[in-house]
């Protein structure tokens, strides 16, 4: 039993019940009931971007878990969203420079805070946040009916992106779209470019491709869930205020030599302790009104073992 600064912290964290794509489809309900976005489209999403993989990392970039946020887009999306979550701790470590890039001061923070994109409940969340900014986004810039492809478009190019790209379509459709956006085109040749001519695609004929990701819904038939579309409720509505600060209780923390914390064998910043440690109260507080409500929304067994999977195994796969 360890102690920070005079603070108990050695306690057993939570996670959800259920493992492999039923935690997966579990933790796209969760997000839908809380951020209010189509449970289809995140999960749509989610199968497009990992096949359902929580761990998947893309090859060419640094996008990385079941969304495939790369590293600016996730840093910047806990920084706006984080608190929301019960990320706020973890949040304020995050700085936007004047030059619109997020940074971590320490490099073992900036570790963990990216390893949570392999962390389900974290990263739907997030995925289901970033759908309502990138909404918004569009809604000003481009105007009309934002639906599924125009969101899942913001996704994949940045609302920047995805306006500039609707906006063209809506003008000249036949343009191509290398050319509007070439570094954009650069990385991702296998969507702007014909794999078999070599030619570009027009804008239209891009659209067209993402558009038709959304045709069919994955086959979840198999994943054993409580519904596909939860209904929103007041059990909903209190499992949702906890979800994430239940998903991510720590535990197992000590102190490394130089006053710092010692998570799952990765040591973190001693500036990190003090934010950590009140992290951690908050959400044992929460725990048992946490497991209450997501064994009410989502019927599950109680299962203390299955739950003792969550951020700490990413935090210490991260080492």
């Amino acid at each position: 039993m360890e102690n920070v600064s005079g603070i108990n912290t050695a306690v057993q964290y939570v996670a959800p019940a259920q493992t492999g794509k039923a935690r997966v489809v579990a933790a796209i309900q969760a997000a839908s009931v809380k951020s209010g976005v189509d449970f289809t489209y995140l999960l749509n999403k989610a199968s497009q971007e990992s096949d359902l993989n929580p761990t998947a990392k893309a090859g060419s970039s640094s996008a990385t878990g079941l969304y495939q946020f790369i590293d600016q887009t996730w840093l910047k999306t806990i920084k706006a969203s984080g608190e929301k979550y019960g990320l706020g701790e973890i949040a304020d470590k995050i700085s936007i420079g004047s030059n619109g890039v997020a940074s971590v001061a320490n490099a073992a923070d900036k570790k963990a805070i990216l390893a949570l994109r392999t962390n389900p409940e974290v990263a739907a969340n997030m995925a289901a946040e970033l759908a309502n900014i990138n909404k918004e986004e569009l809604e000003k810039k481009v105007g009309g009916k934002i639906g599924s492809t125009e969101m899942y478009m913001a996704h994949f190019l940045g609302s920047g992106g995805a306006s500039t790209f609707l906006n063209a379509m809506k003008e000249n459709p036949s343009a191509s779209a290398a050319d509007l956006l070439p570094q954009a085109a650069a990385a991702n040749k296998s969507v702007f470019y014909d794999q078999k001519t070599g030619e570009a695609r027009s804008v239209s004929e891009i659209y067209a491709k993402f558009a038709a990701k959304f045709d069919k819904t994955p086959d979840i038939s198999g994943v054993m869930v409580a519904s596909a579309k939860p209904s929103y409720n007041a059990t909903t509505q209190a499992q949702a205020e906890v979800d994430v600060a239940t998903n991510i209780t720590m535990a197992s923390f000590g102190q490394t030599s130089s006053g710092g914390m010692k998570v799952g064998g990765m040591s973190l910043s001693p500036t990190t302790t003090s934010s950590f440690a009140t992290m951690v109260l908050a959400q044992m507080d929460m725990e048992t009104l946490g497991l209450e409500a997501m064994d009410k929304t989502y019927k599950f067994e109680s299962n203390s073992e299955s739950r003792k999977r969550s951020v700490l195994d990413t935090l210490a796969n991260a080492a």
